[in-house]
C-alpha cells in the first residue's frame, strides 16, 4: 500500500510535524509513504509568496497524484481558518480527481470556529461539502467527533486516535538521582498554556516543599514576562533552559518527578504521552483529547479550568503523597508504552 501524506518542510518546528515524522517511520513493510510538500520552504518569509502557495500546492497536488497513483491520501488539517481554507482546497483537488481513499486527521480544534460552523446552515453545508469527502476522519477527542457528527458527518466514518511518541527518544538514557522533587513544564511558552498560574502555584508551595524545584522547558512570546515574573514573586529553584529536544526532552523527563501542563486548551499533546512513558505522574488539564487518554487520581490530577488555586491544590495533592506518586508513576510508564508508542498508534493508523 501507498500513501501519499500532505505536511509541511519536515524542518519547520511543530506537533503535526513530529507526528507525521513518527508515523512514517513506524509503518510496516506492507506499507510506502511519501511526502506531498505543502506551506513555505523552510527559511522563507516572503508574507506575499504565501498568499499564492496554497493555490500552488493545491494545483500541484493534482499532477503528483496522477503521477505516483498512491493508495492513500493522508490529509492533516487543524480546525482554524488558515488551514480550513488551506486544505478545503487540497480537498477541492481530490474531489475533481475523484479520489476518495482519503484520510482526515484534524490535529487542532478551535472551539470558536466549530461552534461558528456548526451554528451556521451555509458554512455547515460548505464545510461538511469539502471534508466530508474523505473516506474516513480522524479526530483527537470524543467531543470533537460529536461536534462533527452534529455537522452531519456519518458516525461510522470517524474515528478518535491519540498522537504518539517516539520511545526511541529514551534509548540509552537513565533517570539521574538528585535530591527534592523536581516540576517539569515543558511547551510553548504562551499564556494559553497556564505558565503564569503554575510559576504563582509554584510559589505558594515552595514554603512548604523548600526541596521543590521548577523546570520551565521550551521558549515562546510569553518567555522573558515569566522569567520578570518569577523575580517578582521572588521564586527560588525555577529554571529556563529553553527549547528542549530529542535525548535533552527524554533527559528532563526522566529527571523530573512531576510534570506540570496546565493548558487552556490542547488536542492530544506529545509532551504529556512522553511524560507518561517517563513514569511521571502528571497534573493537567480537562481539555481537548486529555479526558479520552487521562484520567483524574489514575495518571494524576485532571483540573477542572486553570487557576492559581487549582495547580496550587493539585501540586499539594501530589507531593503530599510519595506512595501515591510511586504508583502513579508505575501505572503510566506501562499505559503509555502499551497503548500510545509511535509503533502501537501506527498500526491503528494504517488499519
Amino acid at each position: 500500500m501507498k500513501a501519499m501524506i500532505l505536511y509541511r518542510d519536515p524542518q519547520w518546528v511543530g506537533g503535526v510535524v513530529s507526528f507525521i515524522e513518527a508515523l512514517r517511520g513506524h509503518f510496516s513493510d506492507t506499507w510506502f509513504s511519501e511526502q506531498y510538500q505543502i506551506g513555505l520552504r523552510f527559511g522563507s518569509s516572503s508574507r506575499f509568496a504565501s498568499l499564492f502557495v496554497p493555490l500552488r500546492d493545491a494545483f500541484g497536488l493534482l499532477g503528483a497524484i496522477n503521477r505516483s497513483r498512491p493508495d492513500v491520501v493522508h490529509v492533516n488539517p487543524s480546525l482554524n481558518l488558515a488551514s480550513v481554507l488551506r486544505d478545503g482546497l487540497f480537498m477541492l483537488a481530490l474531489r475533481i480527481l475523484g479520489k476518495r481513499s482519503v484520510v482526515v486527521f484534524w490535529h487542532g480544534w478551535e472551539d470558536g470556529l466549530a461552534r461558528r460552523i456548526g451554528s451556521n446552515r451555509i458554512l455547515r453545508g460548505l464545510f461538511r461539502a469539502a471534508f466530508g469527502y474523505a473516506g474516513h476522519t480522524v479526530v483527537l477527542a470524543s467531543r470533537f467527533r460529536d461536534e462533527l457528527v452534529a455537522m452531519g458527518f456519518p458516525s461510522e466514518r470517524l474515528s478518535v486516535e491519540s498522537t504518539m511518541f517516539d520511545g526511541s527518544i529514551f534509548n540509552g538514557l537513565t533517570r539521574r538521582t538528585h535530591d527534592g522533587i523536581t516540576l517539569l513544564f515543558l511547551s510553548r511558552m504562551v499564556p494559553e498554556k497556564g505558565v503564569f498560574e503554575l510559576v504563582e502555584a509554584f510559589a505558594r508551595v515552595k514554603s512548604k516543599y523548600p526541596a521543590a524545584r521548577l523546570i520551565m522547558a521550551g521558549d515562546g512570546p510569553a518567555r522573558k514576562a515569566l522569567e520578570t515574573h518569577v523575580m517578582t514573586l521572588g521564586v527560588s529553584d525555577a529554571s529556563f533552559p529553553g527549547y528542549l529536544r530529542g535525548a535533552d526532552t527524554a533527559q528532563a523527563l526522566l529527571d523530573a518527578d512531576v510534570f506540570v501542563l496546565p493548558s487552556y486548551t490542547e488536542g492530544c499533546p506529545v509532551s504529556l504521552l512522553e511524560a507518561m512513558a517517563a513514569g511521571l505522574p502528571c497534573i493537567t488539564n480537562s481539555v481537548g483529547g486529555i479526558p479520552d487518554i487521562f484520567q483524574d487520581g489514575t495518571n494524576g490530577v485532571l483540573l477542572d479550568g486553570v487557576s492559581v488555586d487549582t495547580v496550587t491544590h493539585a501540586l499539594e495533592r501530589l507531593l503530599g503523597d510519595p506512595e501515591q506518586l510511586a504508583r502513579i508513576a508505575e501505572h503510566n510508564r506501562k499505559e503509555a508504552w502499551e497503548k500510545y508508542k509511535a509503533s502501537v498508534v501506527t498500526r491503528r493508523i494504517e488499519s
